[in-house]
């Protein structure tokens, strides 16, 4: 009897000891921020994985979250329905000039990212990104 006490203490330890882990793991990757990334030429809807990019930064500026990284291929982005400008009111990280496959960075010479407010339905040109501060 005694031996079954100790394996259920046991099991019960471990178990505990792994739940306790993975809450401190989930609130840790929440307050490390998530990599999203964005590609003009493969991305595809809302996911912003690697695997299936967002098409335009648009696509994903309301799932953002303080502390989250974007990751932007090559390109020249005009906005979600090159619509104008977008605004991001969380502090994040922006890293552009990947490739379209995310394994390589040239920001300065092959892979130029450019985020233009060109507003093609509206004919006019302001700032593509506003960065809130507050």
């Amino acid at each position: 009897m005694k031996t079954i006490h100790k394996t259920i203490f046991a099991v019960a330890l471990v178990f505990f000891t792994l739940s306790s882990l993975c809450a401190q793991n989930a609130v840790d990757f929440k307050n490390n921020g998530r990599d999203w990334y964005v590609s003009k030429t493969t991305g595809t809807g809302k996911l912003g994985i690697k695997e299936q990019p967002a098409k335009d930064l648009g696509n994903i500026i309301y799932l953002l979250e303080p502390n989250d990284r974007i990751h932007t291929a090559e390109g020249v982005y005009m906005s979600k329905g090159k619509r104008g400008p977008d605004e991001i009111n969380v502090p994040v990280q922006i890293f552009g000039g990947y490739d379209v496959t995310f394994t390589k960075r040239a920001p300065w010479t092959e892979h130029k990212t450019i985020f233009t407010g060109t507003n093609e339905y509206k004919k006019l040109t302001t700032p593509r990104l506003y960065i809130c501060t507050d």
